[in-house]
C-alpha cells in the first residue's frame, strides 16, 4: 500500500474562535509545551496550573478567574506524597480534584503508562474524572524525545 500526504485547502476550512482556559495563554482541548532545562521550575508551574483550576483562583496575569475543574497529573519523577501533594497543598490547591495516574492494569499487572500505546485509556481517564487540565510531567518518560513537561487542556465537561 502506498502512503500519500493528505492536505486541506486552507480556504475551504472556516475560521473558529479559541476557547481558553488561561486567557490569551492556554488554550483548552489543544496541547500545550513547557520546554526547558532541568531545574528551572516547569513542574512548579504546572503544579500552580492544577492549584489554580482545582480552586477557581485568579490568573496570575489579573486576566480573570480559572474556571474551577478536574486535573490528572502523570509524573514520572515526584512522589504524589512527598512531593505533588505538598505543592498542592502550599499552593492552595484542592487535592479532591486532583487524581494522579500510577499507571494502567492490561489484565495481567500494574505497569507505567504509554502515550503510544495507552491513549484511549488516558481519554476515558480524562471522561470519567471529568478533567480540565492533564499533567504530563516529563513527556520522556511517557514517550521519549526532548525533555519536557506538557499541559493538556481537554474539553470541558458541563454535565
Amino acid at each position: 500500500m502506498t502512503r500519500r500526504l493528505k492536505a486541506t485547502k486552507l480556504a475551504t476550512v472556516s475560521p473558529e474562535p479559541v476557547e481558553w482556559l488561561w486567557p490569551g495563554r492556554i488554550p483548552q482541548r489543544k496541547l500545550v509545551v513547557i520546554g526547558g532545562d532541568p531545574g528551572l521550575g516547569k513542574s512548579q508551574l504546572t503544579m500552580d496550573l492544577v492549584a489554580r483550576v482545582t480552586t477557581g483562583k485568579p490568573w496570575p496575569d489579573d486576566s480573570g478567574l480559572a474556571a474551577p475543574g478536574n486535573a490528572l497529573v502523570l509524573n514520572a519523577e515526584d512522589d504524589a506524597a512527598d512531593t505533588i501533594r505538598p505543592r498542592i497543598d502550599v499552593m492552595g490547591g484542592d487535592p479532591e480534584r486532583v487524581w494522579v495516574i500510577d499507571g494502567v492494569d492490561d489484565g495481567f499487572q500494574d505497569r507505567h503508562l504509554s502515550l503510544a500505546n495507552d491513549l484511549v485509556q488516558l481519554q476515558e481517564g480524562i471522561r470519567e474524572h471529568r478533567a480540565a487540565i492533564v499533567i504530563v510531567d516529563p513527556l520522556t518518560a511517557y514517550l521519549g524525545g526532548a525533555a519536557c513537561t506538557i499541559c493538556v487542556t481537554p474539553l470541558r465537561h458541563t454535565c
